[in-house]
């Protein structure tokens, strides 16, 4: 068993490297379980980390790993390559931060082993690191979400000065703005129908808010998704094309039972129902469309998402909904 010590090196911000433990335990493949429990419990110093003995060939390259609460479950004479795990899977250090909890998540691991260019093993992100990441990553995803893109560190933003918060925000404010000016535009441009139904304009919100609604949880699944896995894009598309069907017609249903029943109106129920299961189902399309698109351009998908998605989805949904009143009214 070797100690692993490489120095002080600088890496960039959000990469793996940063979060390396360099003074974990490691075997060779045929230490057995006393030897290296000797050899722990030996050390001089207190480990960074304890949650895997690391198994190594003769060139430093990791082979497997062993649980420590498994290695002192062995019998003496077991040798780690006959209990350790092979199946491991390692990050570089210049790799982004989010990478090393992609790994542990994919591979089940409570620490993910760090090798440099030639595959050496240099060290380990413990648990507590990739907690951290995880919570940092998330944080980094809600301020996207919430239109601001994140130019300095996550905890930086939280103590910055007033003048840099707005110019953080205020410009997907301001496309807001825009967008519920576009809407009002075409509110005003449906007057006929208001004029000839004005209970219209009651349901205006909840059609709204209910596509935005699906559009953000399907985005945000969605994009949770493109991070962790390969997908199959077509396969996707078809079950959550399934999934929005089931939950638009569901909420349509729904709607349309409680106009009925408030307005005593199947003329303007059946025209709020069919506008909810369709704006619905076309958020779900646009939810996918707009991360999708930035990913085949290699753009981070959670920039995509918010502001961004919701106007969008607001304008849509007014749109369906008006012109399926004009359809129905005016037929």
């Amino acid at each position: 068993m070797s100690l692993l010590n490489k120095g002080n090196s600088i890496y960039p911000r959000e990469s793996a490297g940063n979060y390396i433990e360099e003074f974990v335990p490691t075997a060779a493949p045929e230490d057995t379980a006393s030897i290296v429990i000797q050899q722990i419990m030996d050390s001089a110093r207190e480990w960074d980390s304890l949650t895997y003995i690391y198994v190594l060939d003769h060139d430093k390259r990791p082979t497997g790993i062993v649980a420590i609460e498994k290695l002192f479950a062995a019998q003496a004479t077991d040798i780690m390559s006959k209990i350790m795990r092979s199946d491991i899977k390692a990050v570089y250090p210049y790799a982004d931060q989010e990478e090393v909890v992609i790994k542990a998540i994919t591979g089940k691991l409570d620490a993910v082993p760090v090798v440099d260019s030639e595959g050496r093993f240099i060290g380990a992100i413990d648990h507590d690191s990739i907690l951290a990441i995880l919570h940092y990553e998330n944080v980094e995803d809600y301020l996207r979400l919430s239109g601001i893109r994140a130019v300095h560190p996550i905890v930086d933003i939280a103590k910055a000065h007033a003048v840099d918060l707005v110019r953080l925000r205020i410009p997907w404010l301001i496309l807001g703005l825009i967008g519920g000016m576009l809407a009002t535009v075409i509110v005003n441009s449906f007057e006929h129908a208001l004029e000839k139904e004005i209970a219209l304009a009651f349901f205006i919100p909840v059609i709204v808010y209910m596509s935005n609604a699906v559009g953000t949880q399907t985005q945000t699944i969605f994009i949770r998704s493109l991070s962790l896995e390969a997908l199959d894009v077509r396969k996707y598309v078809l079950q959550e094309s399934l999934v929005g069907l089931a939950m638009a017609s569901v909420l349509s249903m729904l709607i349309f039972i409680f106009t009925v029943g408030y307005l005593q109106s199947i003329e303007v129920a059946a025209i709020v129902g069919l506008a909810m299961l369709a704006s619905i189902f076309a958020a779900v399309f646009i939810a996918i469309l707009i991360p999708w698109v930035l990913s085949r351009f290699r753009k981070d998908p959670a920039f995509g998402s918010g502001p961004f998605a919701t106007i969008i989805q607001d304008i849509l949904s007014i749109v369906i909904y008006f012109t399926v009143a004009t359809l129905i009214l005016f037929h």
